[in-house]
């Protein structure tokens, strides 16, 4: 729900100067954009600092304010990926359409051509000359235009090989000719052969600069590769030449995703992008409503901006209501109604959340969970069978996320848990969501006067000891009008109204270890994130 201005005025007081400091630096990233939005921005500011005896009535805990937006314009582009393919098609009114849209966030697109055939619908040839339409008509905006190679239907092999680069070397001489202003040769080429000897992860690069260095022939502006980063095994500086750039396509949970996102910076700097960023799986699939996707979509784009690193979103339209696409379509024909997302992209709104808890694992003198456990090498473990670990919210309305590592068990029982508690008060009354890897299970408790009552249950398939899961837990309301909801992985698992509690609403939350050793690390406790617009 968008905010009155009143109420935004409030979320950012809470903040104090912080809030200040964080909007001027967007102003500062945005100045691209400067013109369009200062005189909102400026009005908030305005607001915000002229009211200093509001903000320092009373002592209070520092409480820091974030907020959650997209890249500056020039570190941004968009995918146009299925209108390029040819799997929707747009007509040139259409594509002009299109890219009037896409220039109210950025000059840069990036477009895909297959070099074979798409099934019985779509030949290279066709495909090729709506392909060079769109490439004119985005260079006549002036925009910057990569051309991705992207076989998607075609198993390659060592016998198929020199074929494949014969028609990528023919496509970068069309790409020259059309005006693109960067070619790559191809798109997660480890995701489509057949594991002959020269697609190994060891051998697959040296193919790639092979083909690279004859695309430079007829090609004269950069030359790139974009691959998945879990298949980043050999790629490095020293062996990157005489490629200009690599893109690297992100899909993983968050934790993975953020790892993943320092990786590369540390790697490669500057001589590499993600060129497709998107949530860990379509919409449908995560169970995410408009607010859920809008949010993990926001949060890995924030984190991208933090890094300083280019990314790329995926994409455009999409063929399916609930797929990776902004524009959903509306059969028969094209929705021009795009997911909520789309007006946060176009920064029309923001996200701002406030931490709950100010917590350093690094330090042990500022962790701020007590009980049965110990502080190692920047995570928190539990000992077993003995009292929670926990750290005092002091609310009931709150977001626990982070990563959670099961380590080992002390038997081999089914129901040997790790435990997150939340909404902890003492130990007859508390939620907790117990992780079973020895049943590849997850269970949802409510603990009422001692007594458990099983709310939600579900299979953790491929729940493996030593690996990290991201979780989130958003709990909201009091008594029976409690709702909760529980993501795995980026995954929804529980969405519920638990009308019978009456007595689960402590200010706690924390670990347990019932039987199974875990780690919990990178904790981030928050109020609820709160949309609002600066139309």
């Amino acid at each position: 729900m968008f905010l009155s201005f009143h109420s935004l005025v409030c979320v950012l007081s809470l903040g104090g100067l912080l809030v200040v400091s964080s909007v001027y630096s967007i102003l500062f990233a945005l100045k691209e954009r400067l013109c369009k939005v200062v005189g909102r921005f400026l009005l908030v500011l305005m607001l915000v600092v002229s009211m200093p005896a509001f903000v320092a009535a009373a002592p209070r805990p520092l409480v820091m304010t974030n907020l959650l937006t997209v890249p500056p314009d020039s570190a941004i582009g968009i995918d146009y990926y299925h209108e390029s393919m040819g799997y929707i098609t747009r007509s040139p009114i259409g594509i002009q359409s299109d890219l009037d849209e896409i220039a109210q966030i950025t000059a840069k697109i990036k477009v895909y051509h297959s070099p074979y055939p798409i099934g019985g619908f779509r030949s290279p040839a066709s495909t090729l000359v709506v392909m060079k339409q769109i490439v004119r008509t985005a260079k006549a905006r002036h925009m910057y235009v990569v051309w991705t190679e992207n076989d998607d239907r075609v198993t390659l092999t060592d016998a198929n090989w020199s074929d494949y680069a014969l028609r990528v070397v023919a496509d970068a001489a069309q790409a020259h000719q059309a005006g693109a202003d960067e070619f790559l040769v191809g798109n997660e080429i480890s995701l489509h052969n057949n594991g002959d000897p020269g697609f190994s992860d060891s051998q697959l690069p040296g193919r790639i600069r092979e083909l690279a260095t004859a695309c430079k022939h007829v090609f004269t502006g950069k030359i790139g590769y974009e691959d998945g980063w879990f298949k980043n095994g050999t790629w490095s500086l020293k062996t990157m030449a005489p490629l200009d750039k690599l893109y690297f396509t992100l899909y993983e949970p968050y934790h993975t995703y953020t790892t993943a996102l320092d990786a590369i910076v540390a790697r490669l700097g500057t001589h590499a992008e993600l060129g497709e960023v998107g949530a860990a799986d379509v919409k449908q699939i995560l169970h995410d409503s408009e607010e859920d996707w809008t949010r993990d979509l926001l949060r890995r784009y924030d984190y991208a901006r933090l890094n300083h690193i280019h990314i790329w979103l995926f994409t455009f339209r999409e063929a399916d209501d609930n797929g990776y696409g902004f524009f959903p379509p509306s059969p028969p024909d094209v929705s021009e109604q795009p997911h909520a997302i789309w007006n946060y992209i176009r920064r029309h709104a923001f996200l701002a959340y406030h931490n709950l808890l100010h917590c350093d694992f690094y330090n042990a003198a500022q962790q701020c969970f007590i009980g049965d456990g110990y502080l190692k090498q920047e995570s928190l473990y539990a000992n077993a069978f003995n009292h929670p670990l926990l750290a005092t919210v002091g609310r009931t309305d709150f977001v626990f996320r982070g990563v959670l590592t099961p380590l080992a068990a002390t038997g081999w029982e089914s129901w040997r848990a790790t435990r997150i508690v939340f909404r902890y008060s003492d130990p007859s009354n508390y939620y907790h969501l117990d992780i079973m890897p020895n049943s590849q299970q997850w269970q949802l408790y409510r603990r009422q006067h001692g007594q458990d009552t099983l709310l939600f249950m579900g299979n953790a398939e491929k729940l493996a000891l030593g690996s990290d899961n991201d979780f989130e837990i958003r709990s909201q309301g009091y008594g029976q009008d409690t709702l909760l909801q529980v993501f795995w992985n980026d995954t929804k698992v529980v969405d519920l109204h638990d009308t019978g509690n009456v007595q689960v609403n402590g200010y706690q939350l924390g670990i347990k270890n019932n039987g199974i050793s875990c780690a919990l690390s990178t904790v981030l406790v928050t109020d609820f994130e709160q949309s609002f617009d600066i139309y």
